[in-house]
């Protein structure tokens, strides 16, 4: 009499692999990905689903694009306009991993999340500069606007 049961168990228990683990594999729907994007890059809501081992990444593979940038710009006319691109960037004397912790209090405003990655360092990277506030809290207020009107919004 329990053999009926138990066979439904085993057989439900069999089955839910089959039926989960293809789904964990597949890529993001395209509305997902397009949700996590803004004019085309990554976004806050794409940066609270990655990983800290992945935010780490992101932050190294920025920081070598723009050196790569700026090094093969030296000694042309584009250097100094390089030069003045990076700053906006650096956070002298912070960590990767300081400044991922900033990123993360940055994005957990969900007024942010549509603002991009990229645009997201640049504010870390001001207020760890000594920007005034009022600067930071408008150029805050410009990406929004921005981010607002990207097609992915329409």
């Amino acid at each position: 009499m329990h053999a009926k049961p138990l066979l439904i168990v085993l057989l439900f228990a069999l089955l839910v692999p089959f039926v989960i683990l293809p789904q964990a594999g597949r890529p993001p729907a395209a509305d997902t990905r397009q949700l996590r994007r803004t004019y085309g890059q990554l976004n806050g809501r794409a940066w609270n689903t990655f990983s800290e081992e992945a935010k780490l990444a992101f932050l190294e593979g920025m920081e070598s694009a723009f050196g790569t940038a700026y090094g093969r710009s030296l000694n042309t006319p584009c250097e100094q306009q390089n030069a003045l691109l990076l700053d906006a960037y650096r956070a002298p004397g912070f960590t990767q991993g300081e400044q991922m912790i900033a990123l993360n209090r940055f994005y957990a405003e969900p007024e942010n999340l549509l603002i991009g990655i990229v645009d997201g360092k640049e504010i870390v990277a001001a207020k760890t500069r000594g920007v005034p506030q009022q600067v930071i809290d408008d150029r805050i207020s410009e990406h929004r606007r921005v981010a607002n009107t990207a097609p992915e919004r329409q």
